[in-house]
């Protein structure tokens, strides 16, 4: 049939015939006509015209029934239908519901809706019917009590009904919640709510969820004020218990309590928007005013805004001056009250006396009390405590304490995430950064601490250094008179945090601290790692060292993996090897406290020899690095060395193990194998330097960590080979690969050039063999003066050398250009007085 005017009317006699049907009577003789029926039902929803389509619907809802339909129930014909009709009335409506209509047309849009919604109540009604019935699923031709194993079943059926509530039925019902005209339709959206909790209580929960952060809670207490309808009323009560039920599930309400027992819609006759004006009028029951502050917090929580700050701030202080004393709320009608003190203070940057004027001690004496009567798991409450030093200054520690023990470590980052509030005007995490007395909260936790709420705390100090270091050295910009002053102010803060992070950790050393155990003495040292990064000025105790040798030397056996790794790390922080450079280290004196403390040695050596495993070693490895750095620095009992296991190391092991051997193979080579810390034993041979050579120079080629290790490695090897055996090393420093590793490290490498790739750079130039050989080499010396030309501006005494040698042994096959490049940067070769190098 193609008249859509005579398919109307047919769907329409058949939904009239299917409503008036006696349901105790049957409505179909077999399966087969319940498929056809459904088959025209089908044709309809399928239907371009919209006044079919909706006829067709409303033909679907009475069929929904179990008294109608035969078993077994056609299930998945059924939430095929449903798909199709509610994404048919999303399309229609909810696509549209930007477009500016009549009067009429919108109470159509409410309509049709509302045929939507009753079709949905249907289905869920029917498969509340259906509900653990396995008869209704099964096939006719099935052995009974099987399950079908053809997908047709009633809880295939609810997923479906609940999908389609959830992504269409739900957000088409609050598209026209603000245009009902009738009771009737908001009591069906309500009972279509009630039925689905009775289906599913978890998926209608996360379903309620999503209503409250759209400020349902509120749309139900201006229905209540709409209508006087006294179903109506118990309706929203239902659901307002379902959604209060919700809130305590996820964390917005106390668990422990019945919420719904405790509220009451009674007296609620008052617009949320109109508070601020109602509560500066005539005196509440206490009841109605402890159950606005209860909505309030909730919304708040969910950052509905229904009021804005200053509102929130004049009903604040109608409620202390007009309705009653904060000390006669209920405790629970407190803790909602200090929670929207907290949320106006932050939302206002302004602390508690400029919301309320009186009622102040009263605020006082209760956070002075116990925090689990007042505290509410939010960021805002934090921001609060650090924010107003009125009320908060005794609290910030339980606060922070509080906020870490309930906060998974999602929370703590999205609490950090800086990248998203760099540019807001409110930046609450900017204050907190800012501030030294979180700092100070930081540290009392981290000294006390449960190893869960210290790895939370360890995160945020990871964070705030770093950003601090970033606002110190970036925001403020140039180094004006007035920047600078505000730097120093800000590195004061960095040094106060370093004093009282060394003071902690002697206390845990002297056992001063009795709460303390393991994980807090190694965070207070990572802080103090972290601490000498971003502020080079500050260097560790030399109590702190004393200490840390006195726990490695002493019984080392009994300390866990963690403590001796973050002790080696701070001894080797004190070698400056995490720093470095030589103007950073530490003075000598604690270089040769460190290597005269014979019980730290013993425990150095068993690192070295692999007793702790690879990651053990590596630090330990380092700090011998570092203290080969020291020429004339002498160990009280010489750490063991072998060369030849050194070198098997270096080119058989790979990892951090590998990375750290690299290093402490160069720093023995640059000794010329003698010093005073170590006892050498073992030489290589002719073969093996060959052969480390070549390994080296593959290392120099990756572009990783060990590429710069094995770069000085090998300017101390060859160094020490042309120092030592003349023929070997010109052999090694002339061979031609190395002008193929020349050009990789030019395309590789950083600008500005090392120091270790230009003496490399240098050592090679100063070869006759290397020198031809670069003349023939198409482009190289050009590009080495391009890469020179790029980093001039952090010219060194080895650039200098480097370019003079180029101008020497090149000025005729460079350009005019390149040759004025060159001679700027050898200029600055005479302020270090030194003399061009002559020919290997």
């Amino acid at each position: 049939m193609k008249n859509p005017h005579l398919l109307e009317l047919g769907f329409s006699v058949l939904a009239q015939v299917l409503t008036k049907h006696p349901s105790d009577m049957p409505l179909f003789v077999s399966p087969g006509v319940v498929q056809k029926c459904l088959c025209v039902v089908r044709g309809g929803l399928e239907h371009q015209q919209p006044a079919v389509f909706y006829q067709a619907m409303d033909t679907l809802t009475p069929l929904l029934s179990k008294n109608y339909l035969l078993t077994p129930i056609p299930f998945d014909d059924l939430g095929d239908l449903v798909t199709k009709a509610t994404t048919h009335v999303w399309a229609d409506l909810g696509q549209r519901s930007g477009t500016k209509r009549g009067q009429g047309d919108r109470h159509m849009r409410v309509e049709q809706t509302h045929k939507c919604m009753e079709m949905l109540s249907s289905c869920v009604k029917l498969c509340l019917e259906c509900a653990g019935d396995h008869s209704l699923c099964e096939s006719s031709f099935a052995v009974p009590d099987m399950d079908d194993q053809s997908g047709s079943s009633s809880e295939k059926f609810a997923h479906t009904v609940l999908a389609a509530v959830d992504d269409m039925g739900i957000p088409l019902m609050m598209l026209s919640w603000e245009r009902g005209d009738s009771p009737e339709w908001y009591i069906q959206c309500l009972n279509l709510l009630a039925d689905l909790d009775d289906l599913d209580t978890m998926a209608t929960s996360e379903l309620l969820y999503k209503l409250l952060t759209a400020g349902f809670l509120t749309s139900l207490l201006e229905l209540k004020q709409r209508f006087n309808s006294g179903i109506l009323t118990r309706s929203i009560g239902k659901v307002l218990s379902l959604l209060l039920i919700c809130c305590q599930s996820k964390g917005l309400l106390p668990s422990n309590m019945d919420m719904p027992g405790r509220f009451t819609l009674d007296g609620l006759d008052w617009k949320v928007a109109d508070l601020q004006e109602v509560f500066g009028g005539s005196v509440l029951p206490q009841s109605v005013v402890e159950s606005y502050l209860l909505l309030l917090y909730i919304d708040l929580q969910l950052e509905n805004r229904i009021l804005s700050p200053e509102q929130l701030a004049a009903m604040a202080q109608a409620t202390v001056d007009h309705q009653c004393a904060v000390d006669q709320l209920s405790p629970l009608a407190q803790k909602h009250f200090i929670y929207l003190l907290a949320y106006v203070c932050v939302a206002g940057s302004c602390n508690i006396s400029c919301i309320i004027s009186n009622g102040v001690g009263s605020v006082a004496r209760l956070m002075e009390g116990r925090m689990e009567d007042w505290y509410t798991h939010n960021p805002v409450l934090l921001h609060w405590v650090f924010l107003d030093p009125i009320l908060a200054g005794t609290c910030r520690h339980s606060v922070l304490l509080a906020f870490l023990t309930h906060a998974n470590k999602e929370e703590v980052v999205d609490l950090l995430c800086v990248e998203n509030n760099r540019n807001t005007d409110q930046n609450a995490f900017l204050q907190l950064a800012q501030g030294q007395a979180f700092m100070m909260a930081l540290l009392r936790i981290l000294t006390s601490g449960s190893i869960d709420v210290v790895s939370k705390a360890m995160l945020m100090c990871e964070t705030l250094f770093g950003y601090r270091s970033d606002i110190t050295e970036v925001s403020l910009g140039a180094d004006t008179s007035h920047n600078v002053q505000q730097k120093d102010a800000r590195w004061e803060d960095f040094d106060v945090l370093f004093e009282k992070v060394s003071e902690s950790v002697a206390k845990i050393f002297l056992k001063s601290c009795p709460e303390s155990e393991d994980h807090n003495l190694t965070s207070l040292l990572c802080v103090l790692l972290m601490l000498c990064e971003v502020r080079p000025q500050c260097s560790v105790d030399v109590k702190v060292i004393y200490h840390v040798l006195n726990t490695l030397g002493g019984k080392s056996e009994g300390l866990s993996t963690e403590v001796k790794r973050v002790c080696l790390l701070v001894i080797l922080a004190t070698l400056s090897t995490l720093h470095g450079t030589r103007e950073q280290a530490n003075h000598p004196p604690v270089c040769t406290m460190v290597c005269q403390h014979d019980g730290f040695l013993g425990h150095l050596q068993a690192c070295l020899d692999g007793r702790y495993g690879d990651e053990i070693f590596s630090i330990a490895t380092d700090i011998l690095t570092g203290i080969l750095s020291y020429p004339d620095v002498k160990c009280s009992v010489p750490l063991e060395l072998e060369l030849t296991r050194l070198y098997t190391i270096v080119t058989q092991c790979s990892g951090s193990r590998h990375t750290a051997s690299v290093g402490l193979l160069g720093a023995v080579y640059r000794t010329g194998l003698s010093h005073g810390a170590i006892s050498l034993t073992g030489r290589l041979d002719e073969g093996q330097y060959r052969a480390l050579h070549i390994y080296l120079q593959q290392l120099c080629l990756q572009e990783s960590e060990v590429s710069s290790a094995a770069v000085s490695c090998m300017v101390a090897l060859l160094k020490y080979l042309l120092d030592e055996c003349p023929e070997l090393g010109c052999e090694l420093v002339s061979q031609p690969w190395n002008l193929t590793l020349l050009d990789v490290i030019l395309d590789i490498s950083d600008v500005p050039l090392t120091d270790h790739q230009v003496q490399l750079i240098t050592m090679l130039v100063e070869s006759k063999e290397t020198c031809t050989q670069l003349q023939h080499y198409d482009g190289l010396v050009e590009k080495l003066v391009t890469v020179m030309n790029q980093g001039q501006n952090h010219g060194s005494h080895g650039n200098s050398r480097l370019a003079q040698l180029l101008l020497k042994k090149f000025q005729s096959k460079l350009t005019a250009e390149e040759c004025v490049v060159l001679r700027k940067i050898g200029s600055c070769a005479s302020a270090f007085s030194v003399n061009v190098p002559q020919e290997v």
